[in-house]
């Protein structure tokens, strides 16, 4: 029984460092969807799909999917969906896909986060349109 345990784990591993690689293939293809200038800034950069606008009062709240992480020198695992603030007053994530430059929300946590300067201006790029 020990060691269909050890072929098992060495099965679940095998199958993580794979996966792993993949991830870094993917991360490499959108290195050309990135602005190294915004993303030199912030610690998180990551390729989203806008899902709804949450709004808010002087905080709005957008909900996003996400497809990948380019860039992550934060503790934080993003889940699958996940919300990103911005300033009310200024432009958010727009529709479909964007690469979106995340700062944290409150610095003294790292579950919640803002788009870079909490605005779609300074923390959104290479937006693909559409829904």
């Amino acid at each position: 029984m020990k060691s269909i345990w050890i072929f098992v784990c060495m099965g679940v591993l095998a199958a993580g460092c794979a996966a792993q690689k993949e991830s870094n293939v993917e991360n490499e293809a959108w290195r050309k969807l990135v602005d190294e200038q915004r993303a030199g800034k912030a610690p998180v950069v990551l390729r989203v799909h806008l899902l709804v606008r949450e709004g808010g009062d002087k905080w709005a709240w957008d909900k996003v999917k996400l497809i990948g992480v380019i860039k992550n020198t934060s503790q934080h695992t993003f889940p699958a969906e996940f919300e990103v603030a911005h300033y009310s007053a200024e432009s958010g994530i727009p529709d479909g896909d964007s690469t979106i430059y995340l700062e944290p929300y409150n610095p003294s946590t790292d579950t919640l986060w803002k788009l870079l300067e909490g605005s779609g201006t300074a923390g959104v790029s290479h937006a693909s349109g559409g829904k």
